[in-house]
């Protein structure tokens, strides 16, 4: 036996449930949470990523017409 036998026994399962419980409600709490800050805020990380994309396909190009030097 580990300990000293106090907490064997049905209330033992009773306690892990419960923990269950409030780490699973936490989790679909947080990831709601998430989902809502997601779509607020969806169409600035596009044009973000758009302004990224545009300045690297720019910049390709300009590497690309103007060679190795400067």
């Amino acid at each position: 036996m580990h300990g000293n036998g106090e907490r064997g026994g049905p209330g033992r399962w009773i306690g892990y449930l419960f923990e269950a419980a409030v780490t699973i409600a936490a989790s679909g709490y947080l990831i709601r949470l998430g989902v809502r800050f997601f779509l607020e805020v969806w169409w600035v990380l596009l044009i973000i990523a758009a302004v990224i994309a545009g300045a690297a396909i720019s910049w390709r190009i300009w590497k690309n017409r103007h060679g190795d030097r400067w």
